[in-house]
């Protein structure tokens, strides 16, 4: 099973609606999104919230204003903590975990889970054009 994650953004739309939709304001989300989709075809996706933790892409979220990094330190550890519960029943051989967005999300579940980073070493520009350009080459 492949397992999609993708982190939060800042750039959000505003109101109440589907978490996948919350966050297609940003060209980060958007690609990303749709390389996890289109291009990888996860057959799950998560969405990594600093507010909300792990969320479906459809569950029903209002816009916030909350960072991950700006988190006290025990806040940050305790989101961690629930982040790998969360993915716990996940964590088998046969499954695959993929990721786009900031690394700060998932630094502390490297040492625990196999992770691959789509676009690692890539400043945030050069990864969307990366993943716009799989997403724009997998429509041909």
């Amino acid at each position: 099973m492949k397992i999609g994650l993708i982190s939060c953004t800042k750039k959000k739309k505003q109101g109440k609606m589907p978490a996948k939709e919350l966050y297609q304001a940003s060209p980060l989300f958007f690609y990303g999104y749709k390389y996890l989709k289109e291009v990888l075809k996860v057959d799950k996706l998560f969405i990594l919230s600093a507010k909300y933790n792990v969320l479906n892409e459809d569950d029903i979220i209002e816009t916030y204003e909350q960072r991950l990094d700006k988190l006290p330190k025990e806040k940050r550890k305790e989101w961690y903590k629930q982040l790998e519960e969360k993915l716990k029943e996940y964590n088998k051989p046969e499954n695959e975990f993929y990721f786009v967005g900031s690394k700060t999300y998932i630094k502390p579940l490297l040492s625990k889970f196999k992770i691959n980073i789509i676009g690692e070493g890539l400043k945030i520009g050069e990864k969307i054009k990366y993943l716009k350009e799989k997403v724009e080459q997998n429509k041909l």
